[in-house]
């Protein structure tokens, strides 16, 4: 047996244990997570960071064209200076991102949670550079926070999805 049939075999084989503990993938044909897609629709403030966690968000849970529930979120966003000079120039910051959201089917909530994410930039000698690096750090920060609720709401989907 080569090397790479063997390899073959203990991948199988490690498969076993996962088939009979009930196994099923997240996103499997008939899941509740696969059944969230085009049911929710989106909430989100109108701004740069806004609209690119709606585009991240709707990318993940489709468009709803007849929405049975609605997920509004709420962003804030801290920035620290990190690195700080001799000089008193900072070049770093770090932004500590938050979402609050909820998921409500009609004036029913059905979940409310938070999450975080952290992301840093470097500020340059260039103003337009920084502003650059900031807007790229904000953006990652917003698809972070988007696969964040959607793993959170696919994960608890069989528990509020009708």
């Amino acid at each position: 047996m080569s090397l790479s049939d063997r390899r073959q075999f203990l991948a199988t084989l490690g498969l076993i244990p996962l088939a009979a503990c009930g196994f099923t993938p997240l996103y499997s044909e008939n899941s509740p997570a696969s059944a969230m897609n085009g049911r929710i629709a989106l909430d989100i403030e109108r701004s740069r960071m806004g609209f690119a966690m709606r585009e991240r968000l709707e990318s993940r849970l489709g468009v709803a064209q007849t929405p049975e529930y609605r997920l509004t979120i709420d962003l804030s966003v801290k920035s620290e200076d990190t690195v700080i000079q001799r000089d008193n120039s900072i070049t770093r910051y770090t932004l500590r991102s938050f979402a609050d959201y909820t998921l409500s089917q009609g004036d029913k909530t059905v979940l409310r949670d938070q999450v975080q994410a952290v992301t840093a930039y470097n500020a340059t000698a260039s103003p337009f550079a920084t502003d650059a690096a900031e807007r790229d750090a904000r953006q990652r920060l917003a698809f972070t926070l988007a696969d964040q609720i959607v793993t959170r709401l696919a994960s608890s989907a069989g528990d509020w999805l009708t």
